[in-house]
């Protein structure tokens, strides 16, 4: 018997994974080799400065050249972040990209496709998705929630070129305090599953631990791959943090290649060193 799985936890994964967000809006007939630029995997980032103020985390992001000379980087709102109403990647009758056309970057970037149904959407009220193993839905479930008075302070941006997608997150504030990623738990129990989203999409995932260097307090990486009718996505995605912050990298390549793994090491080490974490 399949076991659903609470919206809240479900809903931390996607925004800590961003991996099935890529494979509602996946660009099928996107080319390009499977690999981060150059200028992604060799150079180094430059953090600010001067510190920014703990509302202000934008100068804490990688530069715009970190991605890359054909990278198109755009920064997000920090009031779109996370599963819940005016969201990043669904404009949710917000004009998230800034471009006044109401929709959000993910729609603009991705087609618009708009698979509103997944149930972490405000005001969606669409069925829960189904995991199996229960194993695997058990170990989503048990994933820490934040209530809106704790959501952390966050800063963000998405950087898309012809062989990947890569989004960045900087986020800030006590409830990182002590995070534990439980990224070996997550691996072992979701190394092999099968998802079936509420608007009749069968989605399997393939999960494996990716190494990455030990930084700040607690560091963690996994690739992530979705298979199904549409194709195949392939995701990295990695988190290090160190107190109360905590930078997030996720990455996906196009035409289901998987992004190159030692590029987007270098790049999460340059996030981290961006950020000022570990």
């Amino acid at each position: 018997m399949r076991t659903s799985v609470r919206r809240s936890a479900f809903g931390a994964v996607v925004l800590a994974g961003t991996a099935v967000l890529a494979s509602c809006g996946g660009q099928p007939d996107a080319g390009g080799p499977t690999a981060v630029s150059e200028a992604a995997a060799t150079g180094s980032a430059a953090p600010s400065s001067a510190e920014p103020a703990p509302d202000d985390l934008t100068g804490l992001l990688l530069p715009e050249s970190a991605f890359g000379p054909d990278a198109d980087v755009h920064q997000l709102p920090a009031d779109g972040s996370g599963p819940w109403p005016g969201s990043w990647w669904h404009g949710g009758g917000d004009d998230a990209d800034g471009d006044d056309d109401g929709h959000g970057w993910w729609d603009r970037h991705h087609g618009g496709s708009g698979h509103h149904g997944w149930g972490w959407h405000g005001g969606d009220d669409a069925a829960e998705p189904a995991i199996e193993p229960a194993a695997c839905a058990d170990a989503l479930a048990a994933l820490p929630t934040l209530e809106d008075a704790e959501l952390p302070e966050v800063a963000a941006q998405v950087a898309a070129t012809d062989a990947v997608r890569t989004y960045q997150v900087v986020a800030e504030g006590p409830a990182l305090d002590g995070l534990a990623l439980r990224v070996d738990q997550l691996v072992q129990a979701c190394a092999s599953a099968t998802v079936d989203a509420p608007w009749g999409m069968q989605v399997s995932v393939a999960v494996a631990a990716v190494d990455v260097p030990a930084r700040g307090d607690s560091s963690g990486a996994a690739s992530i791959t979705l298979t199904h009718q549409l194709g195949t996505v392939s995701s990295l995605v990695g988190i290090v943090s160190e107190g109360p912050r905590a930078v997030l990298l996720a990455q996906t390549g196009t035409a289901g290649a998987a992004p190159d793994q030692a590029g987007f090491t270098a790049l999460l080490t340059q996030a981290a060193d961006a950020a000022d974490v570990g």
